[in-house]
């Protein structure tokens, strides 16, 4: 899991920031091509609704990185 958190400190310098920016792209995507590829526009929808709840535990801190320890 740290690596992960790590991943994303290095894409952004607050990951909850980048997390919130990836789930709306996703929500965005999905929606858009709701119409076009219903499969795919259900993935981005579920994908950008875990990554706004992966960022709003984030944003609160309930994650420990690897600075913490």
């Amino acid at each position: 899991m740290t690596r992960i958190m790590d991943f994303f400190a290095k894409l952004a310098g607050d990951p909850a920031a980048f997390c919130f920016q990836l789930a709306g792209l996703c929500l965005l995507v999905g929606v858009a091509s709701l119409i076009l590829v219903p499969l795919i526009a259900t993935g981005m929808i579920v994908a950008g609704g875990v990554l706004s709840y992966l960022a709003m535990r984030l944003s609160r801190g309930q994650f420990i990185t690897s600075e913490a320890i």
